[in-house]
């Protein structure tokens, strides 16, 4: 897989990504707003000022909170991580990378979710016989390697719709192996 392929993939499965994470944080965000909307107690009082005359004994006042306020605040983000952790790597344990035609289109599994990628790998499909061929399978034919541009049954040398990649060589009947070149002398600086 190209980089190009990396990042297709990437692209496509982060919507889901984000979405898994969005539904395990949601419920523990909430909390913490609802946490840090609560209204704030008085602060300290000021220097004390001159004594005052007792008064009658008061009603007995609401029973007070536990103190575990900022305790909240850090078991809920140990809990968003332990959440985020729990539910990606159980998401991510879903991923898969599938091909049904041998390399050409990649299907990419995520949580459900399924991303193609068409990919640009010409697949060798052998010597040249008469049948259909996708765009993009190579075949030899005549020596050399021909790539189908288009869905294809036509044969390779005689239409537009195959690609020359490789371009058969000589077959080496002029070789003269008692022909000696003269060796050339060696240059330096």
């Amino acid at each position: 897989m190209d980089r190009s392929t990396i990042a297709a993939l990437a692209k496509g499965l982060m919507p889901v990504v984000r979405e898994v994470v969005t539904e395990a944080t949601a419920p523990l965000i909430a909390r913490i707003a609802e946490l840090e909307a609560r209204p704030t107690e008085k602060g300290d009082a000021g220097p004390p000022g001159p004594q005052g005359e007792s008064g009658d004994r008061g009603e007995k006042g609401d029973t007070g909170r536990d103190g575990r306020d900022a305790a909240d605040l850090v078991l809920i983000y140990s809990h968003i991580n332990e959440q985020v952790t729990e539910v990606v790597g159980n998401a991510l344990k879903t991923f898969s990378v599938k091909s049904p035609d041998g390399g050409r289109t990649l299907h990419a599994g995520f949580n459900g979710a399924v991303q193609e990628i068409k990919t640009g790998i010409p697949l060798d499909v052998g010597v040249w016989t008469e049948r259909t061929y996708a765009a993009g399978d190579s075949v030899s034919h005549g020596g050399s390697l021909f790539i189908a541009q288009k869905e294809t049954s036509e044969k390779p040398e005689k239409s537009d719709d195959w690609r020359l990649a490789v371009k058969r060589g000589r077959d080496g009947r002029d070789l003269r192996p008692d022909d000696k070149r003269a060796a050339e002398p060696g240059r330096s600086k």
